[in-house]
């Protein structure tokens, strides 16, 4: 078996990515200790990053809800009559098999409150991000942590009651919050999506060329006008009263089609998936549970563009449920502080 290296790291496991992942569980053990007892006989969230192929067959996370068939830790479990993990033996094999994905995109870790104990130090050689599970603006950096596959680790803020001791990390109280081991603080979520792109340099999203780069942000410029737009939707009560924001929202997107039909590519920065794709992304994975599909339904070329993102490994490894959305939106329009942890 092999490391695949597709994990973001931030669980510890220092194993190279294609190396022998014969000693993942040990080294993965020794750093974080013994899983909680929740976890057990539940196997879903875990992600399996070893491969019983070639070395540095890197690939998408494959172990996720609707694709357990997918986790080679899973399966070896099934050949010995196992199902899912539910005794402390199995689990222990499928978590020193796999790593936990649902951590490192902080999918469920539930969120820190007022009175909550603050975090200590980021440890040396990863980055904290402050995140929301349904925040589509703390999204686009789990994106790009994800897609550069870099070591990170999550801490999810409940923004209806948020610890005194955010306000230090950002006085606005808003997420996302990059802070590195060394307690410097990036916020503003492109402004964290370009600096982890200037900071890890290893995998650019960014293109290097000038003038593309300032196409990515005209892009970027033009789409500012979709969020609102999609936040005042879900806000107004009486879905009569949206037909005015629907209309104003079926222009903005009839001028994104306009850009991607223009470009003749798969992806708003060329035919392969780069920053500006991660950075509008979010929203559009939220059009369904809010009902909004019809919005889109005049771009076929953006249709395409949201089944291609659908394909991406980082993509498809960081979405939610519709009914998980629904779920949220449902306790956030109540104003609940339930709704930041909801399905957990």
């Amino acid at each position: 078996m092999y490391c695949k290296g597709a994990c973001s790291g931030n669980i510890g496991c220092d194993l190279p990515p294609g190396a022998q992942a014969a000693v993942v569980g040990s080294s993965f053990l020794e750093r974080v200790g013994n899983p909680p007892a929740r976890w057990v006989g539940s196997p879903r969230g875990f992600c399996a990053q070893v491969s019983f192929q070639r070395p540095g067959s890197a690939g998408p996370c494959a172990h996720s809800p609707g694709r357990a068939d997918g986790c080679p830790s899973l399966a070896l479990l099934r050949k010995t009559g196992e199902a899912r993990p539910t005794s402390w033996l199995n689990f222990k094999l499928h978590w020193e098999l796999g790593l936990c994905c649902a951590t490192m995109s902080g999918g469920t870790v539930r969120s820190l409150g007022k009175g909550s104990a603050p975090p200590g130090p980021v440890p040396e050689g990863l980055i904290r991000v402050y995140s929301m599970r349904f925040c589509p603006y703390a999204k686009r950096t789990l994106l790009v942590l994800r897609a550069k596959g870099i070591r990170h680790e999550v801490i999810n803020i409940n923004l209806k009651n948020k610890p005194e001791w955010f306000f230090k990390k950002n006085p606005s109280g808003l997420v996302p919050v990059l802070e590195t081991s060394q307690g410097q603080l990036i916020c503003e979520s492109a402004i964290t999506c370009e600096y982890l792109d200037e900071a890890y340099p290893e995998k650019k999203l960014l293109p290097g060329d000038p003038y593309e780069k300032a196409c990515q942000k005209m892009v970027l410029e033009s789409f500012s006008k979709v969020p609102p737009l999609i936040l005042r939707i879900l806000r107004t009560q009486n879905k009569e009263d949206c037909s005015g924001l629907k209309e104003e929202l079926h222009k903005e997107i009839t001028k994104l089609e306009e850009v991607l039909t223009d470009k003749k590519t798969t992806f708003f920065g060329g035919n392969s998936l780069s920053m500006i794709d991660y950075l509008i992304w979010p929203w559009f994975e939220r059009l369904e549970a809010l009902e909004l599909n019809e919005c889109v339904d005049h771009a076929p070329t953006l249709k395409l563009w949201m089944a291609a993102m659908k394909k991406d490994p980082t993509v498809s490894s960081l979405l939610t449920d519709v009914k998980t959305f629904q779920g949220f939106f449902n306790l956030y329009l109540q104003n609940s502080p339930e709704a930041y942890d909801y399905g957990l």
